[in-house]
């Protein structure tokens, strides 16, 4: 009887044993979810887990109001199906999006959710530094939003980071692009290939945006971009595309002594709209804001304590405009200098240019002409309800210097300009003037 009872407790410790290395032989697959759907497991092991090498179908299915967005964790891909490899213990996530995407929770990186993103979706970005350089291409209709635009402290703590690697966000051929709520910091530009374009330098520091339209970026902090070689933008470059920039702080973007730094926001061909944005205490080689044949509408901002400092030929310590239709209304321009002509706007073209009732004081020409406003356009000009105070410039035209165009004057408050000739007002061409108080 001892015997068979030993016998019996051998077979039993064997049993046991075998069955512990068939259990560890099992891959375990654990399934989770983000949002609202659930994964189906063809074959599914009821929790047991799956022989080493076996083959297992997922399929992703999200409920009513939800798409699924893709696989998290070990699982790779966008598509409802995947084929999983059970090679070892897995731990898969489904993430189903009812048009939010979250990052860090459902994505590590804003990039992976650019990626999965569709038209109508926004991805909201928790506060964070994130060292990303931003590709949006070929989308549309797409939203990239800190947790609260309003708030300061959180826009100064949800950080694009460039690391002097390339512009901090690049658009391309894309449409219905909204961006807010960030910091944008340490972008250094992308070289722009093409006949005209210098591989000497960098484009758009913070952005470089071309062949886009639609593009609003708001409620932003975009600061110390731009490159040592020189930088085309250092905090904005667009080129044949539609922006509009909405409530932002553009300051103390690089600038690159003696080498060629054309503008902290550089557009060409372009429409842009600046509308209650504050750019101050930048440097460029020629105009803060650089615009070549393009359509402007600048609104209440505050461009202030800027300067383009190159040479005589740098020009608009704030604003240097080129072949360009303009609208500048409500603005004030002060405290901004040039090494040449232009303290405040300078103005070379054929385009129509209206600039009504901005505050235009303190600033300075080093050059010779224009401490306020520089004017030399074949086009119709009109300045109306301004006030012109304080600006200076050695040579003439210490409030106003127009040198060409057709100039209707109304209805300004010019007063307390300094220059050899014309302290006000130095006119070279036929004007209207009417109700001024010089």
């Amino acid at each position: 009887m001892k015997k068979n009872l030993f016998l019996l407790l051998i077979v039993l410790l064997i049993g046991i044993s075998l069955s512990g290395c068939l259990f560890t032989n099992r891959m375990l697959l654990g399934i989770s979810v983000n949002g609202q759907g659930t994964v189906v497991k063809s074959p599914d092991d009821q929790g047991k887990g799956y022989r080493k090498g076996s083959i297992v179908q997922l399929e992703a299915i999200p409920d009513e109001g939800w798409r699924f967005v893709s696989w998290g964790l070990d699982g790779q891909g966008a598509t409802e199906r995947i084929t999983v490899k059970m090679d070892k213990s897995k731990s898969i996530k489904a993430i189903f999006g009812d048009g939010q995407l979250f990052v860090p929770n459902d994505f590590a990186t804003i990039q992976e959710a650019i990626n999965i993103a569709e038209e109508g979706d926004v991805i909201v970005v928790s506060q964070g530094v994130y060292s990303e350089n931003l590709s949006i291409k070929d989308k549309t209709g797409i939203t990239i939003t800190s947790t609260d635009t309003k708030n300061i402290d959180v826009i100064s703590n949800t950080i694009i980071d460039g690391g002097n690697n390339g512009s901090c966000v690049t658009i391309e051929n894309s449409r219905d692009i909204s961006i807010k709520g960030f910091t944008f910091v340490n972008g250094s530009g992308k070289e722009k290939s093409g006949p005209g374009w210098s591989t000497e330098y960098t484009f758009g520091g913070g952005f470089y945006i071309v062949g886009s339209e639609n593009v609003r970026i708001a409620d932003s902090l975009v600061t110390r971009n731009g490159s040592g070689n020189g930088t085309y933008g250092s905090a904005f470059f667009f080129a044949d595309s539609g922006v509009t920039l909405v409530e932002n702080t553009i300051f103390e973007n690089l600038y690159a002594e003696y080498r060629s730094s054309l503008g902290v926001i550089y557009a060409i061909e372009s429409t842009l709209n600046l509308e209650r944005n504050t750019v101050r205490n930048n440097i460029s080689n020629s105009g803060i804001l650089y615009a070549h044949e393009c359509t402007l509408h600048l609104k209440d901002n505050i461009f202030k304590d800027n300067e383009s400092k190159g040479s005589f030929y740098s020009r608009g310590g704030a604003l240097e405009i080129q072949g360009s239709d303009a609208i500048i209304e409500g603005n004030t321009i002060i405290n901004n200098i040039s090494m040449g002509d232009g303290g405040g706007l300078h103005y070379v073209g054929s385009g129509s240019l209206y600039i009504y009732n901005n505050t235009i004081s303190n600033n300075l020409a080093r050059g010779y002409h224009g401490g306020g406003l520089y004017i030399s356009s074949s086009g119709k000009v009109e300045i109306s309800s301004n006030t012109i105070d304080g600006n200076s410039a050695p040579d003439t035209g210490g409030g106003v210097h127009i040198e060409s165009g057709r100039i209707y004057i109304n209805d300004n408050t010019i007063t307390n300009n300094k220059a050899y000739t014309g302290g006000g007002i130095y006119i070279n061409t036929k004007l209207t003037l009417e109700e001024e108080f010089i």
